[in-house]
Formats: C-alpha cells, sequence, structure tokens
C-alpha cells in the first residue's frame, strides 16, 4: 500500500500532512524566501516521531502531564495520575484535536480511552469527510421509543441508526441507577450517536468508543466477576451423602439429645443441613472414632 507522504514546513520545520487540520491563515513559506523542494516524509515515520511517547518528545510532555496532574482544572478522575493525563494527550494527537480539550474530554477507564459523546463528535466534525448529522427523538412511547442519529460523510451513502427504550431493556440499562434514570432521552441519543460515527468514521476515532457507553460496559463485566469471586468464595454445602452419613453414625453410637445439640453448637449450625463439606468431614471423623470405641 503507498504510503501517504508529508511535507517539512520551512519557517517552523512541522510535518504536515494532507488531513492535517490548520489553525488560522498563514503563508507557510518566509517572505521573500525561495521555494525549498520540500522533504518527504513517510506517514509511519511521521506519526512514531510526532508521537508524544517518542524519544524527542517524551519527556518534555511527560513533565507537562505531572504539572497538570497537579491542577484541580483537569478531570478529577486525572488528577494525580500523570501517566492517564499523557495517554489522553497522545491520543487527542492521533485524531487531531488540541491536548487540552483530549484532556478534558478523554477519560480512561479500565485501561482504556474514551470520550464523552460531545467530545467524539467535535473529533469527527473536524474531520475532512464529514458534511453532516441529524438527531432525533422519536415520538413513540414505551419501548418503541427511540433515538435516531443520521450521519453524511463526502462520497459515503447516510447512514442512520437508531437505539430504542427496546435495546436499553435487552442491555440490562433502563431503569439503571444514574444518567439511565435521569436522562434516558440524553442516554438514547449517546448511544445511537455513537453507533452511527464509529460505523461511518471508524478511522478517525482510532477505536476509541463513547465515555457512556463504555462505563455500562464496565459495570457490567464489574458485577459479572464480583458475583463470580463470590460464588468462588462461597463454601461447598453439605452433601446428601454426607448427611447420611452423619445420621447413620449419630444413630450406631447412640448419641443422646444433649450431645447433638452441644455438636450443633460446636459447629455453629442449628441442623445438620446447614454443615459445610468441610466441617461434615470434620464430624464424621469424630463420629467415626466414637463408633470404634
Amino acid at each position: 500500500m503507498k504510503e501517504i507522504e508529508s511535507v517539512i514546513c520551512p519557517e517552523t520545520g512541522a510535518r504536515i500532512y494532507p488531513n492535517d487540520r490548520v489553525y488560522g491563515s498563514f503563508d507557510l513559506k518566509p517572505a521573500g524566501a525561495k521555494s525549498k523542494t520540500p522533504e518527504k516524509v513517510t506517514q509511519r515515520d511521521g506519526n512514531i516521531k510526532s508521537s508524544l511517547f517518542s524519544v524527542e518528545n517524551f519527556e518534555h510532555y511527560m513533565n507537562v502531564a505531572t504539572q497538570l496532574a497537579k491542577s484541580s482544572l483537569v478531570p478529577k478522575g486525572m488528577q494525580g495520575k500523570p501517566a492517564d493525563i499523557l495517554i489522553s494527550m497522545e491520543m487527542g494527537l492521533q485524531i487531531g484535536i488540541p491536548m487540552m480539550q483530549a484532556v478534558q474530554d478523554i477519560a480512561v477507564i479500565n485501561g482504556k480511552p474514551t470520550m464523552y459523546g460531545d467530545g467524539l463528535l467535535a473529533a469527527v466534525q473536524g474531520h475532512r469527510d464529514y458534511e453532516w448529522i441529524k438527531e432525533t427523538i422519536s415520538k413513540d412511547s414505551g419501548d418503541n421509543r427511540c433515538a435516531i442519529c443520521v450521519i453524511k460523510r463526502r462520497n459515503h451513502e447516510e447512514r442512520a441508526v437508531q437505539f430504542s427504550v427496546a435495546d436499553a431493556k435487552k442491555a440490562g440499562l433502563w431503569g439503571k441507577p444514574g444518567p439511565w434514570s435521569q436522562y434516558p432521552d440524553r442516554m438514547l441519543q449517546m448511544r445511537a450517536r455513537g453507533f452511527c460515527i464509529r460505523d461511518l468514521f471508524s478511522d478517525a476515532l482510532r477505536g476509541i468508543k463513547t465515555e457512556e457507553e463504555v462505563s455500562d460496559y464496565i459495570d457490567g463485566e464489574v458485577k459479572y466477576k464480583s458475583n463470580a469471586v463470590l460464588d468462588m468464595l462461597k463454601p461447598k454445602m453439605i452433601t446428601e451423602a454426607q448427611l447420611s452419613t452423619i445420621l447413620d453414625l449419630i444413630n450406631s453410637s447412640e448419641m443422646n439429645e444433649d450431645r447433638v445439640s452441644k455438636a450443633k453448637t460446636h459447629f455453629g449450625v442449628s441442623k445438620f443441613e446447614e454443615l459445610t463439606e468441610g466441617q461434615s468431614n470434620e464430624f464424621i471423623s469424630i463420629l467415626n472414632k466414637g463408633v470404634s470405641k
């Protein structure tokens, strides 16, 4: 595949790519300067050298991120986390938005950079192929109520995506505490927008998803993992075979009611069906010793 080439600005030394956005209007050539043959740089080499993680840039921007992490003007989730700030700045560079806007709009969730719905739209609206967007909420009621997002990209058919109350219920989102209960129409809008933007401008977003969507996924993931851990920690309870063995041994040892009551108190249960598997094995061992005497 043919690599896209960049040119070096003779005045600033900056590398300019065909789809780069230039803020302001100015002449790249110094007054009275003769035109120079532009230095050709491949897109791959340009991306590596312009990255904040490059040898030339890393130390400087890590220092910047460290200072920003001390500021109360960065989002609370970023305060004290210079590495997260640096990742946000790098992702902003990759998708073409100013670094400070990236720090405000990009959130690192579970190790993955995400963007709030409005920030994601701003990034797409700056793309050279963006034409227009239209967002509406249907007048339907109940499960049929939905948000509709239609986006037009140059040289592409219009892309329309809708997300309904029924879709939200299926995903376990409808009525969920927080934004889904406080601003349901807004959340429907953000979900439809996120899907539509990702379908049509995946090249511009570099895999970034909306913060609203990823937060819902993470909540569900954490809940699932928590339940799985709790299930692992739950002790295994007495089996039918163990219960049968215990009752047989009690009968054969002719334990009276007082001794049976003391045994239940010792294991902290009101009936033998409440014993764990481990307690049952211990009790069977004690009963076997008593029977053998």
